[in-house]
């Protein structure tokens, strides 16, 4: 079976962004989001596992895990937790923690 060039050039443009990945950080780095969710659509499209073994490192293990967490993410809306109450009477005082668009958030205030 022949892979369109569509398909080349995707996974192509993944080896170039692996290579860079590898090149640029600590041996067993934590792999970005972006790469993960890659590989996720590499084998969503049919991409062999062991090719992604051999070329990118990249065991079935790890690829479950990430497939579990893609199912369990939370929704992209902001969490506000008040962890610290305020004085009753006084301006609003505290921390407040939020996490939004995968990221998290902090404010302090006095």
């Amino acid at each position: 079976m022949k892979k369109s060039p569509k398909s080349q050039s995707a996974f192509q443009a993944l080896r170039a962004d692996f290579a860079a990945f590898r090149a640029g950080c600590r041996p067993h780095a934590r792999i970005p989001e972006h790469l993960r969710e890659a590989i996720l659509k590499a084998v969503a499209a049919g991409m062999a596992l062991a090719l992604l073994k051999k070329e990118f490192g990249v065991t079935t293990g790890q690829i479950s895990v990430w497939r579990q967490s893609r199912r369990r993410s939370a929704p992209d809306f902001p969490r506000v937790l008040d962890v610290i109450q305020p004085v009753l009477g006084a301006a609003p005082t505290g921390l407040r923690v939020s996490f939004e668009s995968g990221r998290l958030l902090l404010e302090l205030s006095f």
